[in-house]
């Protein structure tokens, strides 16, 4: 096997650029670019993931303006501020699971 490698080397690589590999060395490479290609497309979740996540939290501060009166009309019958917070991020986290839900059914 080395004999032959040896001989393609030496008939082609010098004029056309040519070397020989094995097939072990072949899929080695080829999983390599794989590897490489998917290195890239985890990069783009991220981004998509970092844009989605500040999209909500965008979504939701702008809510809680929107419904500043609202909120005032709660702390003016008695809920803390404590209480207030949590119902805000109870219904953060709904409106997160129901995302969650109809993302996962629609990607059915």
């Amino acid at each position: 096997m080395a004999g032959v490698r040896a001989a393609i080397q030496a008939a082609y690589a010098a004029s056309h650029g040519l070397h020989a590999v094995t097939a072990a060395e072949f899929r080695a490479n080829v999983a390599d670019l794989v590897v490489q290609v998917f290195s890239l497309t985890y990069v783009l979740m991220l981004v998509a993931l970092t844009i989605s996540f500040v999209g909500v939290t965008n979504f939701l501060l702008a809510a809680i303006l929107d419904r500043r009166a609202e909120l005032h009309v709660l702390g003016a019958v008695g809920l803390t501020p404590r209480q207030i917070g949590a119902a805000i991020v109870v219904e953060g986290a709904l409106l997160g699971a129901v995302g969650v839900v109809a993302g996962l059914a629609a990607g059915r």
